[in-house]
């Protein structure tokens, strides 16, 4: 081989180790950007997660914020309803305590009142004697009064001036449930 043919060779196998060389170094470095734009989308996932986390709770809170003004609306809508003096007319409809028969009536007037936090009180009067005095709340499906002695009534709107429900008596051994139909009574002008 002459001198010129080995030094094309040289010069092509040194080309050649270098250009391989610079191939690897290449490569790492195509592998180096792949792995940052691995970890870069692990990232934006991870980020996209929390996003839609955070986006959950804050429809979660502006629904309950919703439903509570919705709620707090209708207390506001009925309150005027709610209160006032009412007659209320009782018939047992079911009984297993002595002393007591289905078919039994009762009536009595009730002051309902309204007051802070929903809460609602209920005075029961036989003529001019306070007989029993409920509390308890009002929500938009309906009245809930208790009075100490474990007395329980359910009341529902049935109209404008109109209310019916269960009055539950629950006694040691027995019970006495009576149907309620509760008007009410005319405002007079002051």
């Amino acid at each position: 081989m002459n001198v010129s043919m080995r030094v094309f060779l040289s010069v092509l196998f040194a080309f050649a180790f270098l250009q391989s060389c610079g191939l690897k170094e290449r490569e790492q470095e195509i592998r180096q950007k792949e792995q940052e734009i691995v970890r870069r989308q692990t990232e934006l996932l991870v980020k996209e997660q929390q996003l839609t986390l955070k986006e959950k709770e804050l429809k979660d809170k502006e629904s309950f914020l919703d439903s509570t003004r919705m709620y707090i609306d209708t207390v506001k809508i009925y309150t005027p309803a709610i209160t006032g003096k009412w007659s209320v007319k009782m018939r047992c409809t079911e009984t297993t305590c002595e002393g007591s028969a289905i078919g039994d009536t009762k009536t009595e007037q009730w002051e309902i009142e309204y007051g802070s936090d929903n809460n609602v009180t209920a005075k029961a009067f036989e003529g001019s004697r306070l007989t029993r005095i409920y509390s308890g709340y009002y929500k938009t499906s309906g009245l809930y009064l208790v009075d100490d002695n474990a007395i329980r009534v359910n009341l529902a709107f049935r109209g404008k001036d109109k209310m019916e429900g269960i009055r539950e008596i629950t006694q040691t051994g027995c019970k006495i449930i009576y149907s309620i139909s509760a008007e009410k009574a005319p405002q007079r002008n002051k």
